[in-house]
């Protein structure tokens, strides 16, 4: 049996970024600024669903502080500074975790969809 992944990572300085799993690549180091891991979140891509991935739009909820924006003199449009992260707790990043079914991100806690049954003709 296989296993395929990355890892979701918030750095001690609050840098948000993907790396690969360390269990094959060794512990994340931040790209940004070299900082090691604070937080890590395990994303399970073996059967290509993305199962406990922290989609972009719930991961906004965590933003302590918002990269800013800037235009140099010479008109290239860039970051002064960084979007910062904060660390979910554990209940908060359980409750954060999704899935992808191919269409769309789905909640790991969300109830299971009711099933039919179809009638019989007796």
């Amino acid at each position: 049996m296989s296993y395929e992944g990355h890892v979701q990572v918030i750095c001690e300085q609050g840098h948000f970024f993907e790396a690969p799993d360390p269990y094959h690549a060794g512990d994340p180091v931040c790209p940004h600024c070299k900082s090691p891991s604070a937080w890590i979140n395990s994303v399970d891509d073996t059967n290509i669903d993305s199962n406990g991935v922290i989609p972009p739009a719930v991961m906004v909820g965590f933003i302590r502080q918002p990269a800013v924006p800037c235009t140099c003199t010479c008109g290239h449009k860039h970051n002064a500074s960084e979007t910062l992260f904060r660390i979910p707790s554990p209940e908060e990043t359980r409750a954060a975790r999704h899935y992808f079914d191919g269409e769309k991100y789905i909640p790991l806690n969300s109830p299971p969809k009711p099933r039919r049954h179809r009638r019989r003709n007796v």
